[in-house]
Protein backbone atom coordinates (compact mmCIF):
# COMPACT_ATOMS: atom_id res chain seq x y z
CA UNK A 1 0.00 0.00 0.00
CA UNK A 2 1.34 3.59 -0.69
CA UNK A 3 -0.57 6.92 -0.82
CA UNK A 4 2.29 9.32 -0.40
CA UNK A 5 0.30 12.55 -0.65
CA UNK A 6 -2.20 11.46 2.00
CA UNK A 7 -1.70 12.41 5.24
CA UNK A 8 -5.61 13.19 6.40
CA UNK A 9 -8.05 10.39 6.12
CA UNK A 10 -11.68 12.48 6.58
CA UNK A 11 -14.19 9.60 7.45
CA UNK A 12 -12.81 6.35 7.33
CA UNK A 13 -9.41 4.25 6.62
CA UNK A 14 -10.05 0.60 5.88
CA UNK A 15 -7.15 -1.82 4.91
CA UNK A 16 -8.02 -4.96 3.87
CA UNK A 17 -7.18 -7.49 1.65
CA UNK A 18 -5.76 -11.21 0.71
CA UNK A 19 -2.04 -10.00 -0.59
CA UNK A 20 -1.65 -6.90 1.81
CA UNK A 21 1.22 -7.66 4.00
CA UNK A 22 3.64 -4.40 4.55
CA UNK A 23 1.63 -1.07 5.75
CA UNK A 24 4.63 1.02 5.89
CA UNK A 25 3.56 2.80 2.52
CA UNK A 26 1.00 4.41 4.94
CA UNK A 27 3.77 6.15 7.37
CA UNK A 28 2.70 9.55 5.96
CA UNK A 29 -0.88 9.85 7.50
CA UNK A 30 -1.45 11.93 10.43
CA UNK A 31 -5.16 12.12 10.79
CA UNK A 32 -8.15 9.55 10.79
CA UNK A 33 -11.14 11.49 11.42
CA UNK A 34 -13.43 8.88 12.09
CA UNK A 35 -12.88 5.11 12.02
CA UNK A 36 -9.83 3.01 11.79
CA UNK A 37 -10.28 -0.48 10.37
CA UNK A 38 -7.79 -3.02 10.14
CA UNK A 39 -9.91 -6.96 9.13
CA UNK A 40 -9.44 -9.40 6.72
CA UNK A 41 -5.74 -9.17 5.93
CA UNK A 42 -4.72 -13.28 6.52
CA UNK A 43 -1.27 -11.95 5.97
CA UNK A 44 -0.46 -9.52 7.27
CA UNK A 45 1.78 -9.38 10.80
CA UNK A 46 2.15 -6.52 11.91
CA UNK A 47 0.92 -3.03 11.58
CA UNK A 48 4.24 -1.12 10.99
CA UNK A 49 3.47 2.35 9.40
CA UNK A 50 0.21 3.32 11.72
CA UNK A 51 2.91 4.79 14.17
CA UNK A 52 1.85 8.36 13.64
CA UNK A 53 -1.97 8.43 13.74
CA UNK A 54 -4.29 10.62 15.29
CA UNK A 55 -8.31 9.61 15.78
CA UNK A 56 -10.96 12.70 15.09
CA UNK A 57 -12.21 15.05 14.39
CA UNK A 58 -15.30 13.01 14.42
CA UNK A 59 -17.74 12.84 17.25
CA UNK A 60 -17.26 9.11 17.34
CA UNK A 61 -13.65 7.45 16.29
CA UNK A 62 -13.31 3.92 16.50
CA UNK A 63 -10.66 1.07 16.10
CA UNK A 64 -11.39 -2.35 14.34
CA UNK A 65 -9.12 -4.94 14.54
CA UNK A 66 -10.57 -8.18 13.25
CA UNK A 67 -10.49 -11.16 11.40
CA UNK A 68 -6.53 -10.67 10.63
CA UNK A 69 -5.39 -14.45 10.18
CA UNK A 70 -1.45 -13.92 10.92
CA UNK A 71 -0.82 -10.66 12.79
CA UNK A 72 0.52 -11.15 16.32
CA UNK A 73 0.76 -7.56 17.23
CA UNK A 74 -0.80 -4.21 17.65
CA UNK A 75 3.39 -2.60 17.83
CA UNK A 76 2.26 -0.13 15.14
CA UNK A 77 -0.48 1.54 16.30
CA UNK A 78 2.25 2.56 19.43
CA UNK A 79 1.80 5.97 18.58
CA UNK A 80 -2.17 6.35 18.19
CA UNK A 81 -3.72 9.06 20.04
CA UNK A 82 -6.94 10.86 20.13
CA UNK A 83 -7.92 14.81 20.10
CA UNK A 84 -11.65 14.27 20.54
CA UNK A 85 -12.25 15.59 24.25
CA UNK A 86 -13.82 14.90 26.58
CA UNK A 87 -16.08 12.11 24.40
CA UNK A 88 -12.92 10.15 23.50
CA UNK A 89 -13.06 7.06 21.26
CA UNK A 90 -16.55 5.33 20.66
CA UNK A 91 -15.37 1.65 20.31
CA UNK A 92 -12.23 -0.11 20.32
CA UNK A 93 -13.18 -3.52 19.07
CA UNK A 94 -10.05 -6.66 18.78
CA UNK A 95 -11.43 -10.03 17.60
CA UNK A 96 -11.16 -12.84 15.68
CA UNK A 97 -7.25 -12.50 15.15
CA UNK A 98 -6.71 -15.96 15.96
CA UNK A 99 -2.23 -15.23 16.34
CA UNK A 100 -2.49 -11.92 17.93
CA UNK A 101 -0.52 -12.29 21.41
CA UNK A 102 0.23 -8.92 22.62
CA UNK A 103 -2.42 -5.62 22.48
CA UNK A 104 0.74 -3.51 23.88
CA UNK A 105 0.77 -1.17 21.10
CA UNK A 106 -2.52 0.58 22.41
CA UNK A 107 -0.88 1.82 25.26
CA UNK A 108 -0.18 5.32 24.17
CA UNK A 109 -3.83 6.21 24.17
CA UNK A 110 -5.23 8.04 27.20
CA UNK A 111 -8.59 9.11 26.24
CA UNK A 112 -11.90 7.86 27.33
CA UNK A 113 -13.60 4.99 25.11
CA UNK A 114 -17.05 4.56 25.26
CA UNK A 115 -16.74 0.01 24.61
CA UNK A 116 -13.69 -2.44 24.32
CA UNK A 117 -14.38 -5.88 22.87
CA UNK A 118 -11.83 -8.67 23.16
CA UNK A 119 -13.24 -11.80 21.58
CA UNK A 120 -12.27 -14.92 20.03
CA UNK A 121 -8.01 -13.79 20.19
CA UNK A 122 -6.93 -17.53 21.15
CA UNK A 123 -3.25 -16.51 21.42
CA UNK A 124 -3.86 -13.79 23.33
CA UNK A 125 -2.44 -14.01 26.74
CA UNK A 126 -2.42 -10.61 28.41
CA UNK A 127 -4.54 -7.11 28.09
CA UNK A 128 -1.62 -5.07 28.82
CA UNK A 129 -2.29 -1.49 26.59
CA UNK A 130 -5.23 -0.17 28.47
CA UNK A 131 -3.51 1.01 31.20
CA UNK A 132 -3.58 4.39 30.72
CA UNK A 133 -7.32 5.09 29.53
CA UNK A 134 -9.24 7.46 31.88
CA UNK A 135 -13.01 6.72 31.39
CA UNK A 136 -14.56 3.14 30.27
CA UNK A 137 -18.36 2.59 29.49
CA UNK A 138 -18.56 -1.16 29.14
CA UNK A 139 -15.90 -3.96 28.80
CA UNK A 140 -16.15 -7.18 27.01
CA UNK A 141 -13.58 -9.72 27.63
CA UNK A 142 -14.85 -13.42 26.14
CA UNK A 143 -13.92 -16.49 24.36
CA UNK A 144 -9.68 -16.11 24.39
CA UNK A 145 -8.58 -19.22 25.27
CA UNK A 146 -4.89 -18.29 26.64
CA UNK A 147 -5.85 -15.18 28.35
CA UNK A 148 -4.40 -15.40 31.77
CA UNK A 149 -3.81 -11.78 32.62
CA UNK A 150 -6.45 -8.72 32.39
CA UNK A 151 -5.21 -5.04 32.43
CA UNK A 152 -4.40 -2.83 35.74
CA UNK A 153 -7.54 -0.68 35.47
CA UNK A 154 -6.80 3.35 35.64
CA UNK A 155 -7.86 4.72 38.95
CA UNK A 156 -9.59 7.58 36.75
CA UNK A 157 -12.12 4.77 35.08
CA UNK A 158 -14.24 3.77 38.40
CA UNK A 159 -17.36 2.99 37.18
CA UNK A 160 -18.15 1.01 34.00
CA UNK A 161 -21.45 0.49 32.94
CA UNK A 162 -21.23 -3.01 31.51
CA UNK A 163 -18.22 -5.81 32.35
CA UNK A 164 -18.77 -9.24 31.06
CA UNK A 165 -15.67 -11.83 31.30
CA UNK A 166 -17.06 -14.81 29.48
CA UNK A 167 -15.64 -18.51 28.05
CA UNK A 168 -11.63 -17.28 29.02
CA UNK A 169 -10.12 -20.55 29.30
CA UNK A 170 -7.45 -20.32 32.25
CA UNK A 171 -8.47 -16.98 32.97
CA UNK A 172 -7.46 -17.52 37.10
CA UNK A 173 -8.15 -14.45 38.77
CA UNK A 174 -10.05 -10.74 38.36
CA UNK A 175 -6.50 -8.88 39.34
CA UNK A 176 -5.82 -5.53 38.02
CA UNK A 177 -10.05 -4.60 38.51
CA UNK A 178 -9.30 -3.30 41.78
CA UNK A 179 -9.63 0.33 40.98
CA UNK A 180 -13.24 -0.25 39.93
CA UNK A 181 -16.04 1.42 42.89
CA UNK A 182 -18.63 0.98 41.17
CA UNK A 183 -20.69 -1.25 38.05
CA UNK A 184 -24.29 -0.20 36.62
CA UNK A 185 -26.44 -2.11 34.19
CA UNK A 186 -24.44 -5.93 34.33
CA UNK A 187 -21.63 -7.46 35.80
CA UNK A 188 -21.73 -10.81 33.80
CA UNK A 189 -18.94 -13.31 34.69
CA UNK A 190 -19.78 -16.77 32.84
CA UNK A 191 -18.02 -19.73 31.90
CA UNK A 192 -14.22 -19.28 33.06
CA UNK A 193 -13.58 -22.81 34.17
CA UNK A 194 -10.13 -21.65 35.87
CA UNK A 195 -11.23 -18.90 37.61
CA UNK A 196 -11.13 -19.40 41.55
CA UNK A 197 -12.33 -16.01 42.86
CA UNK A 198 -13.62 -12.45 42.31
CA UNK A 199 -11.28 -10.88 44.49
CA UNK A 200 -10.43 -7.89 41.73
CA UNK A 201 -14.18 -6.47 42.40
CA UNK A 202 -13.13 -5.55 45.96
CA UNK A 203 -13.27 -1.93 45.21
CA UNK A 204 -16.77 -2.31 43.53
CA UNK A 205 -19.41 -0.61 46.70
CA UNK A 206 -21.99 1.52 44.07
CA UNK A 207 -22.05 3.51 46.92
CA UNK A 208 -22.76 6.47 44.17
CA UNK A 209 -25.04 7.42 42.67
CA UNK A 210 -27.17 4.70 40.71
CA UNK A 211 -30.12 5.44 37.81
CA UNK A 212 -29.62 1.95 36.79
CA UNK A 213 -29.55 -0.71 38.74
CA UNK A 214 -27.27 -4.04 38.21
CA UNK A 215 -28.17 -7.41 36.98
CA UNK A 216 -25.47 -9.41 38.19
CA UNK A 217 -24.90 -13.24 36.75
CA UNK A 218 -21.93 -15.27 38.01
CA UNK A 219 -22.49 -18.90 35.95
CA UNK A 220 -20.66 -21.54 34.74
CA UNK A 221 -17.72 -21.39 36.43
CA UNK A 222 -16.53 -24.86 37.28
CA UNK A 223 -13.15 -24.22 39.51
CA UNK A 224 -14.34 -20.86 41.61
CA UNK A 225 -14.45 -21.46 45.01
CA UNK A 226 -14.73 -17.58 46.44
CA UNK A 227 -17.25 -14.90 45.48
CA UNK A 228 -16.59 -13.21 49.14
CA UNK A 229 -14.67 -10.22 46.14
CA UNK A 230 -18.52 -9.46 45.38
CA UNK A 231 -19.47 -8.66 49.01
CA UNK A 232 -19.10 -4.80 49.82
CA UNK A 233 -21.40 -3.83 46.83
CA UNK A 234 -24.72 -2.07 48.19
CA UNK A 235 -27.49 -4.16 47.80
CA UNK A 236 -29.72 -1.35 47.05
CA UNK A 237 -28.11 -1.18 43.55
CA UNK A 238 -28.87 -4.60 42.41
CA UNK A 239 -32.34 -5.69 40.89
CA UNK A 240 -31.89 -9.46 39.48
CA UNK A 241 -28.61 -12.12 40.07
CA UNK A 242 -27.95 -15.06 39.06
CA UNK A 243 -25.53 -17.81 40.87
CA UNK A 244 -25.90 -21.19 39.27
CA UNK A 245 -23.78 -23.90 37.96
CA UNK A 246 -20.36 -22.76 39.47
CA UNK A 247 -19.83 -26.82 41.10
CA UNK A 248 -16.69 -25.93 43.18
CA UNK A 249 -18.73 -23.20 45.08
CA UNK A 250 -20.15 -24.05 48.41
CA UNK A 251 -20.47 -20.93 50.41
CA UNK A 252 -22.26 -17.88 49.09
CA UNK A 253 -23.59 -16.42 52.22
CA UNK A 254 -21.53 -13.24 51.66
CA UNK A 255 -23.21 -9.85 53.02
CA UNK A 256 -23.72 -8.44 49.87
CA UNK A 257 -26.15 -11.40 48.99
CA UNK A 258 -27.70 -12.01 52.22
CA UNK A 259 -28.95 -8.53 52.43
CA UNK A 260 -30.39 -9.29 48.68
CA UNK A 261 -32.07 -12.03 49.53
CA UNK A 262 -34.42 -9.97 52.33
CA UNK A 263 -35.55 -7.57 48.98
CA UNK A 264 -37.93 -8.80 46.69
CA UNK A 265 -35.97 -8.42 43.87
CA UNK A 266 -35.06 -11.93 41.72
CA UNK A 267 -32.35 -14.11 42.80
CA UNK A 268 -31.51 -17.85 40.94
CA UNK A 269 -28.97 -19.97 42.90
CA UNK A 270 -28.77 -23.32 41.67
CA UNK A 271 -26.23 -25.89 40.65
CA UNK A 272 -23.54 -25.07 42.89
CA UNK A 273 -21.91 -27.03 45.54
CA UNK A 274 -23.42 -28.23 48.94
CA UNK A 275 -24.66 -24.81 50.92
CA UNK A 276 -24.98 -23.15 47.59
CA UNK A 277 -27.91 -24.82 45.94
CA UNK A 278 -30.46 -22.56 46.39
CA UNK A 279 -31.98 -19.33 47.25
CA UNK A 280 -33.60 -21.06 50.97
CA UNK A 281 -30.12 -22.61 51.55
CA UNK A 282 -28.27 -19.69 51.29
CA UNK A 283 -30.68 -18.11 53.29
CA UNK A 284 -30.32 -20.43 56.18
CA UNK A 285 -26.09 -19.95 55.99
CA UNK A 286 -26.89 -16.40 56.24
CA UNK A 287 -28.60 -16.96 59.72
CA UNK A 288 -25.26 -18.99 60.85
CA UNK A 289 -21.99 -17.81 61.83
CA UNK A 290 -19.12 -18.87 59.87
CA UNK A 291 -16.98 -20.67 62.44
CA UNK A 292 -14.62 -22.80 60.32
CA UNK A 293 -12.06 -24.35 63.51
CA UNK A 294 -13.96 -27.20 64.87
CA UNK A 295 -12.31 -26.77 67.96
CA UNK A 296 -13.39 -23.62 67.96
CA UNK A 297 -17.00 -24.55 67.22
CA UNK A 298 -16.84 -27.19 69.71
CA UNK A 299 -15.68 -24.98 72.80
CA UNK A 300 -18.84 -22.24 71.79
CA UNK A 301 -21.49 -25.07 71.60
CA UNK A 302 -20.31 -26.52 75.11
CA UNK A 303 -19.78 -23.03 76.68
CA UNK A 304 -20.63 -22.67 80.07
CA UNK A 305 -22.99 -20.42 80.04
CA UNK A 306 -24.62 -21.34 77.31
CA UNK A 307 -24.37 -19.68 73.99
CA UNK A 308 -26.18 -22.15 71.41
CA UNK A 309 -29.87 -21.77 73.21
CA UNK A 310 -31.65 -23.33 70.68
CA UNK A 311 -29.55 -26.71 71.29
CA UNK A 312 -29.20 -26.95 67.23
CA UNK A 313 -25.19 -27.69 67.23
CA UNK A 314 -25.07 -24.28 64.90
CA UNK A 315 -24.53 -20.60 66.23
CA UNK A 316 -26.93 -18.15 64.88
CA UNK A 317 -26.00 -14.53 64.49
CA UNK A 318 -28.37 -13.80 67.03
CA UNK A 319 -26.89 -16.25 69.27
CA UNK A 320 -23.75 -14.61 69.22
CA UNK A 321 -24.72 -11.40 69.70
CA UNK A 322 -27.05 -12.17 72.77
CA UNK A 323 -24.17 -13.10 74.48
CA UNK A 324 -22.66 -10.96 77.32
CA UNK A 325 -20.42 -12.36 79.38
CA UNK A 326 -16.24 -13.71 79.04
CA UNK A 327 -16.36 -15.86 75.97
CA UNK A 328 -13.90 -19.23 78.03
CA UNK A 329 -11.91 -20.66 75.23
CA UNK A 330 -8.58 -20.95 76.23
CA UNK A 331 -6.49 -24.09 75.95
CA UNK A 332 -9.09 -25.46 73.38
CA UNK A 333 -6.14 -26.18 70.22
CA UNK A 334 -8.19 -23.55 68.43
CA UNK A 335 -5.72 -22.48 65.06
CA UNK A 336 -8.27 -20.17 63.68
CA UNK A 337 -10.75 -17.61 65.44
CA UNK A 338 -12.97 -16.79 62.35
CA UNK A 339 -16.03 -16.04 63.66
CA UNK A 340 -15.09 -14.06 66.48
CA UNK A 341 -15.97 -10.92 65.03
CA UNK A 342 -20.00 -12.22 65.69
CA UNK A 343 -19.78 -11.75 69.17
CA UNK A 344 -20.03 -7.99 69.50
CA UNK A 345 -21.05 -8.00 73.40
CA UNK A 346 -18.79 -10.13 74.81
CA UNK A 347 -17.29 -8.41 77.73
CA UNK A 348 -13.95 -10.53 78.26
CA UNK A 349 -12.35 -12.65 76.07
CA UNK A 350 -9.99 -15.82 77.49
CA UNK A 351 -8.27 -17.27 74.80
CA UNK A 352 -4.62 -17.80 75.43
CA UNK A 353 -2.72 -21.46 74.95
CA UNK A 354 -4.33 -22.10 71.64
CA UNK A 355 -2.06 -22.42 68.19
CA UNK A 356 -4.16 -19.22 65.83
CA UNK A 357 -1.16 -16.93 64.14
CA UNK A 358 -3.84 -14.10 63.61
CA UNK A 359 -6.54 -12.37 66.36
CA UNK A 360 -8.84 -9.93 65.55
CA UNK A 361 -10.67 -8.25 68.18
CA UNK A 362 -11.29 -5.29 66.72
CA UNK A 363 -15.56 -5.75 66.30
CA UNK A 364 -15.72 -6.43 70.32
CA UNK A 365 -16.52 -2.99 71.29
CA UNK A 366 -17.41 -4.20 74.60
CA UNK A 367 -14.37 -5.45 76.22
CA UNK A 368 -13.00 -4.71 79.69
CA UNK A 369 -10.72 -7.45 79.88
CA UNK A 370 -8.81 -9.53 77.27
CA UNK A 371 -6.12 -12.25 77.62
CA UNK A 372 -4.56 -14.47 75.07
CA UNK A 373 -1.15 -15.47 76.87
CA UNK A 374 0.41 -18.17 76.13
CA UNK A 375 -0.13 -18.74 72.13
CA UNK A 376 2.93 -19.73 70.42
CA UNK A 377 2.25 -19.00 66.88
CA UNK A 378 0.46 -15.93 67.63
CA UNK A 379 2.30 -13.20 65.10
CA UNK A 380 -0.27 -9.96 65.20
CA UNK A 381 -3.65 -8.82 67.07
CA UNK A 382 -6.33 -6.61 65.66
CA UNK A 383 -7.40 -4.52 69.28
CA UNK A 384 -8.42 -1.58 67.85
CA UNK A 385 -11.83 -2.06 68.92
CA UNK A 386 -12.88 1.92 69.47
CA UNK A 387 -13.05 1.15 73.23
CA UNK A 388 -9.20 0.06 74.58
CA UNK A 389 -9.59 2.38 77.34
CA UNK A 390 -12.24 0.29 78.68
CA UNK A 391 -10.12 -2.39 79.07
CA UNK A 392 -9.08 -3.02 82.70
CA UNK A 393 -7.48 -6.50 82.40
CA UNK A 394 -5.42 -7.50 79.86
CA UNK A 395 -2.74 -10.07 79.51
CA UNK A 396 -0.82 -10.93 76.53
CA UNK A 397 2.88 -12.83 77.85
CA UNK A 398 4.53 -15.85 76.43
CA UNK A 399 3.50 -15.00 72.80
CA UNK A 400 6.82 -15.84 71.59
CA UNK A 401 5.82 -14.84 67.66
CA UNK A 402 3.69 -12.33 68.49
CA UNK A 403 5.61 -8.78 66.49
CA UNK A 404 2.61 -6.27 66.08
CA UNK A 405 -0.63 -5.05 68.24
CA UNK A 406 -3.00 -2.77 66.61
CA UNK A 407 -4.69 -0.59 69.17
CA UNK A 408 -6.53 2.93 69.50
CA UNK A 409 -3.89 4.62 70.88
CA UNK A 410 -0.32 3.61 71.54
CA UNK A 411 0.53 5.79 73.59
CA UNK A 412 -2.63 4.89 75.86
CA UNK A 413 -1.08 0.87 75.25
CA UNK A 414 2.06 1.29 76.25
CA UNK A 415 1.40 2.76 79.81
CA UNK A 416 -2.03 0.26 80.18
CA UNK A 417 -1.06 -2.85 78.46
CA UNK A 418 1.97 -3.66 79.93
CA UNK A 419 1.75 -7.50 79.99
CA UNK A 420 3.52 -8.13 77.22
CA UNK A 421 6.58 -10.01 75.87
CA UNK A 422 9.90 -7.34 74.97
CA UNK A 423 9.72 -8.06 71.46
CA UNK A 424 5.71 -6.87 70.74
CA UNK A 425 5.25 -3.36 69.40
CA UNK A 426 2.16 -1.54 69.68
CA UNK A 427 0.62 -0.19 66.07
CA UNK A 428 -1.84 2.46 65.34
CA UNK A 429 -2.48 1.65 61.70
CA UNK A 430 -3.85 -2.18 61.43
CA UNK A 431 -3.66 -2.29 57.15
CA UNK A 432 -0.29 -3.83 57.36
CA UNK A 433 -0.88 -6.73 59.54
CA UNK A 434 -0.89 -9.60 57.93
CA UNK A 435 -0.47 -13.36 58.68
CA UNK A 436 1.91 -16.05 56.60
CA UNK A 437 -0.23 -18.29 54.75
CA UNK A 438 -0.11 -21.28 51.86
CA UNK A 439 3.40 -21.08 53.00
CA UNK A 440 4.39 -17.64 52.23
CA UNK A 441 6.88 -17.39 55.27
CA UNK A 442 8.53 -19.82 53.24
CA UNK A 443 8.03 -18.45 49.46
CA UNK A 444 8.65 -14.97 49.80
CA UNK A 445 12.03 -13.60 50.25
CA UNK A 446 13.43 -10.06 50.67
CA UNK A 447 17.23 -9.12 49.69
CA UNK A 448 19.46 -7.18 50.75
CA UNK A 449 18.49 -7.12 54.59
CA UNK A 450 20.14 -4.83 55.44
CA UNK A 451 19.68 -2.92 52.34
CA UNK A 452 21.27 0.33 50.68
CA UNK A 453 18.94 0.93 48.05
CA UNK A 454 17.43 -1.06 46.04
CA UNK A 455 14.83 -4.04 48.10
CA UNK A 456 14.05 -6.78 46.03
CA UNK A 457 11.40 -9.20 46.39
CA UNK A 458 11.62 -12.95 45.14
CA UNK A 459 8.78 -15.13 45.00
CA UNK A 460 8.50 -18.55 43.60
CA UNK A 461 5.99 -19.15 40.59
CA UNK A 462 3.60 -20.88 42.62
CA UNK A 463 1.99 -17.51 43.92
CA UNK A 464 0.54 -14.75 42.45
CA UNK A 465 2.92 -11.34 43.60
CA UNK A 466 0.21 -8.31 43.29
CA UNK A 467 2.02 -5.56 45.05
CA UNK A 468 4.52 -4.64 47.92
CA UNK A 469 3.78 -2.01 50.64
CA UNK A 470 6.13 -0.39 52.91
CA UNK A 471 5.72 0.69 56.55
CA UNK A 472 7.78 2.74 59.13
CA UNK A 473 7.78 1.06 62.66
CA UNK A 474 4.52 3.21 63.41
CA UNK A 475 2.11 1.61 61.10
CA UNK A 476 2.75 4.46 58.11
CA UNK A 477 2.79 3.58 54.71
CA UNK A 478 5.52 5.33 53.00
CA UNK A 479 5.51 3.44 49.29
CA UNK A 480 3.71 0.94 47.41
CA UNK A 481 5.01 -0.41 44.52
CA UNK A 482 3.41 -3.24 41.66
CA UNK A 483 7.28 -3.69 40.90
CA UNK A 484 9.65 -6.70 42.55
CA UNK A 485 12.36 -3.77 42.79
CA UNK A 486 11.64 -1.30 45.28
CA UNK A 487 14.06 1.58 45.64
CA UNK A 488 14.95 2.97 49.35
CA UNK A 489 17.12 5.68 48.87
CA UNK A 490 15.59 8.34 49.94
CA UNK A 491 14.24 6.49 53.01
CA UNK A 492 16.24 7.38 56.34
CA UNK A 493 18.07 4.86 57.83
CA UNK A 494 16.29 2.38 60.29
CA UNK A 495 13.93 -0.10 60.84
CA UNK A 496 10.87 -0.62 58.11
CA UNK A 497 8.16 -3.39 57.25
CA UNK A 498 7.35 -4.75 53.74
CA UNK A 499 4.08 -6.40 53.47
CA UNK A 500 3.95 -8.45 50.60
CA UNK A 501 0.97 -9.15 48.92
CA UNK A 502 -0.07 -11.99 46.68
CA UNK A 503 -3.40 -13.37 45.38
CA UNK A 504 -2.66 -16.29 48.20
CA UNK A 505 -2.11 -14.16 51.33
CA UNK A 506 -0.11 -11.83 52.43
CA UNK A 507 2.98 -11.89 54.77
CA UNK A 508 5.17 -8.67 56.30
CA UNK A 509 9.15 -8.82 56.85
CA UNK A 510 11.32 -6.54 59.05
CA UNK A 511 13.92 -5.07 56.96
CA UNK A 512 16.43 -2.39 57.84
CA UNK A 513 17.78 0.80 55.96
CA UNK A 514 21.51 1.30 56.55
Amino acid sequence: INFPNCTVVQETLEISGNNISDLSGLSQITTVENVLTIHNNPILQNLNGLEDIQLGTSSSPTIFVFENGSLTNLDGLNGITSNVDPQGIDQIIIRDNPELTSIEGLSSLATNVGKIEIINNNSLTALIGFENLTLIGAIFIENNDLLSQLFTINTSVGTLFELHIVNNEILTNLNGLEALTDLDIQLNIDGNPSLLNLNGLRGVLNDGPHSIPLEFKINNNTSLNDISGFENIDFNTLWRGEITNNTNLSECDIQSICNFIDTSNELIIENNAVRCTSVSEVETECTLVNISDTNFLNAVLNHNPVIDTNNDDLIQFDEAEAFAGTLEVAEKTITDFTGLEAFVNITGFNGGGNFSDFLSLQNNTMLNSVDFSGSPDLEAVNLKNGNNMGITNFNAVDCPSLEFICVDDVAFAETNFTNIDPQVQFVDDCEFLSVPAFNLEEAVTVFPNPVSETLTISITSTFNYIKSEIYSVSGQKLQESANKQIEMGDLSAGIYFVKVISEEGTITKKIVKQ
